[in-house]
C-alpha cells in the first residue's frame, strides 16, 4: 500500500521479476526487450519525448509496446484496455489590474463594497465554461471533432457491456450515483466517448483555520480536459482561450503545463492476441475496451513510432494517485484475482508467447 503500489511500481516490479527468472533458468531472453521509464506521469511526461529522440531508429522495428497494468476486477476477469484519451492540463489565473481588483497584495475585505475580486472573476471565468451543473463543455465548437465509434470499437464494447459489474466500478471510488442517475451501460460509454473539463483545484487568499477577512489579489485553478480520439490538444487550447476572450474574460492568464493527443491500438495486432491468450490462461473471463478515461503518453509509441501499445498484466490493484493505492500480493483463499506469484509467470508466458510468434 502506498503511492506507486499498481500505478506503476509494482506491475513494472513484477515485469522485471519475469524477465529476471527467464534469465536466470535459460541465460537470456528469447525476445530482445528495451526498457523506456520515466517518472513524471503525472506532470504529463514532458521528458519522454527525450528518450524517444534517443533511440528512435531502434524502437521503430519494435514489434510493439508493453506497459506492465494490474488489469483483474475483484471477480478476477481480466479488462484489457488497447488505449488512452489524451489530455490538456492547464492554469487560469485573475489578478487584480486595470479591470479592477487589487494589484499588489490582498486588503482588508470590507473594501469589497467598492474594488472588484480576483476571486469572484476566476470563479465567474470557470463557470462559463460549462453548464450550470457543471457536465456540459460549452466552449463554442468544442464537441465538434468528435468522430463516432468504429465497428471494432462497437464489438469490443459489446463485449465489455456483456460483463459489466456496476457495483464493482462504483466501489472503488466511493461513488453512488453517476451523472444524471444514468445507468452503468451509459457511464461506461461516456467515459469512453466524451470529453472532459475538470476542476483539479483553486485556491485564492486565507484558506486556514478561523477568521482572516481578506479580498485576494489573485486566485488560481488548475484545469484538465481528457480528449479521446479525433480532438486535437491544440485546437482544444486555442477553442478555450478564444472562449474567454469572446466572453470578456481576456484578463485571465493561461498557463499550459500538459498536452498530448489520444492513442489506441487494434486489437488485431500480435501483441494483443498473445495479451489475450495469456490473460485468458489464467483468468476468469477477458474483456478487451478500446481505451480508458484516462491518459498517459502512449502517443510516444502508436503515432510517433507506428507500434502497437499495451497495458497487460493480471492482478488487481485500485486508487492509483491516492495514498493509500494498493496492489494485491496475496489473495485470500477461493479469490480468483491472481497474486503476485501468479502475475509473473503470466509475464513469462507473454513474453514466450511473443517468441513464438
Amino acid at each position: 500500500m502506498g503511492r506507486g503500489a499498481t500505478n506503476q511500481k509494482g506491475p513494472q516490479r513484477a515485469f522485471l521479476n519475469a524477465v529476471q527468472s527467464i534469465i536466470a533458468v535459460d541465460g537470456k531472453l528469447l525476445v530482445n526487450l528495451m526498457v523506456a521509464a520515466e517518472g513524471e506521469e503525472e506532470l504529463g511526461s514532458p521528458h519522454y519525448p527525450q528518450i524517444i529522440d534517443k533511440y528512435e531508429d531502434r524502437l521503430q522495428d519494435a514489434v510493439g509496446a508493453i506497459f506492465p497494468f494490474n488489469s483483474q476486477r475483484p471477480d478476477g476477469v481480466l479488462s484489457m484496455i488497447l488505449g488512452v484519451k489524451g489530455i490538456i492540463y492547464f492554469e487560469l489565473e485573475a489578478r487584480g489590474g486595470p479591470h479592477g481588483g487589487p494589484t499588489e497584495a490582498e486588503i482588508h475585505g470590507s473594501y469589497k463594497a467598492a474594488v472588484d475580486s480576483p476571486t469572484w472573476r476566476l470563479v465567474q471565468a470557470l463557470a462559463s465554461m460549462t453548464s450550470d451543473d457543471g457536465n456540459t463543455i460549452q466552449i463554442e465548437n468544442y464537441y465538434d471533432d468528435l468522430r463516432p465509434m468504429s465497428d471494432e470499437e462497437q464489438r469490443l464494447m459489446n463485449g465489455v457491456l456483456e460483463n459489466l459489474n456496476e457495483q464493482q466500478l462504483k466501489q472503488p471510488l466511493g461513488v453512488e450515483r453517476w451523472i444524471d442517475a444514468m445507468d452503468g451501460e451509459k457511464s461506461q460509454m461516456e467515459l469512453l466517448l466524451m470529453p472532459t473539463l475538470n476542476i483539479d483545484g483553486i485556491w485564492a487568499g486565507y484558506t486556514g483555520e478561523g477568521v482572516k477577512t481578506i479580498l485576494p489579489h489573485m486566485a488560481t485553478a488548475k484545469v484538465d480536459s481528457r480528449l479521446p480520439p479525433g480532438i486535437d490538444p491544440q485546437k482544444a487550447l486555442a477553442k478555450i482561450r478564444a472562449h474567454l476572450d469572446q466572453n470578456g474574460f481576456e484578463d485571465i492568464e493561461m498557463r499550459v503545463l500538459s498536452s498530448y493527443p489520444a492513442a489506441q491500438t487494434s486489437v488485431d495486432a500480435d501483441m494483443v492476441k498473445a495479451a489475450i491468450s495469456v490473460g485468458n490462461k489464467y483468468t476468469a473471463a477477458v474483456t478487451v475496451s478500446p481505451r480508458i478515461a484516462g491518459s498517459a503518453p502512449f502517443y510516444q509509441f502508436t503515432e510517433r513510432l507506428g507500434i502497437p501499445m499495451v497495458p497487460y498484466g493480471i492482478g488487481f490493484g485500485t486508487g492509483a494517485h491516492a495514498p493509500n493505492e494498493i496492489m494485491l500480493i496475496y489473495p485470500r483463499e477461493g479469490s480468483k484475482v491472481a497474486g503476485l506469484a501468479e502475475i509473473e509467470k503470466s509475464y513469462v508466458d507473454f513474453l514466450y508467447a511473443l517468441a513464438a510468434d
